[in-house]
């Protein structure tokens, strides 16, 4: 008869298992906001790098986000290829925070400054996903869209997971009785809720 694992094995593998799952939420969270969803991977990787002593779990899933998101990216960038404009403009106009107005800005800004458009994602509009379904259309070749898109999403989520782990720990400095997931929630209330209220009526 086998004895049950003792309690130090069994939080060994309970950290195991959250670790697969925050492995999938940031590939899941990658591709879904390369493609049609609204939450940014940023969220779930300032998290975990705001937690003590995981830095390096917040980089490692930075990559995986990355993966994730040039997934998605590639697929969109597939599709719009094939597709017609019409098509891609109405699936975009579609999605939250997304216009028709939009597109045409992603597709100028392509066709005048080529991939290194795709570097202004992460900080303006249009996002990541727009460039990527009419980068295609604009004359961006595949090689070009996927080194780009590489280094554009790289940069933004390691530079989450560094700012993240900055905040925590100045944080901690400042107020050490308070857990800094109360500054994590209330920066990303204020993101999604400056986000949402931004949409048009």
């Amino acid at each position: 008869m086998t004895s049950p694992p003792a309690p130090a094995a069994r939080g060994a593998s309970v950290r195991h298992l959250l670790a697969f799952w925050e492995i999938v939420a940031a590939l899941l969270l990658g591709f879904a906001e390369a493609t049609f969803f609204f939450l940014l991977p940023e969220t779930l990787i300032t998290f975990v790098a705001m937690q003590k002593g995981r830095l390096r779990a917040a980089l490692v899933l930075a990559l995986v986000a990355t993966v994730g998101a040039l997934l998605g990216g590639w697929l969109l960038y597939s599709w719009g290829a094939g597709a017609s404009a019409k098509v891609v403009t109405a699936f975009l106009d579609a999605l939250p925070g997304i216009s028709r107005e939009m597109v045409g800005e992603a597709f100028n800004a392509l066709h005048l400054r080529g991939a290194g458009a795709l570097f202004a994602a992460p900080f303006a509009d249009p996002p990541y996903k727009v460039l990527a379904a009419v980068s295609a259309q604009a004359g961006i070749p595949a090689g070009s869209f996927l080194l780009a898109s590489a280094a554009t999403l790289l940069l933004r989520f390691i530079s989450a997971a560094l700012v993240g782990y900055s905040l925590a720990a100045v944080w901690r400095l400042v107020v050490p009785k308070l857990s800094p997931a109360w500054i994590w929630a209330a920066a990303w209330l204020g993101i999604y809720g400056l986000w949402f209220t931004s949409f048009p009526d």
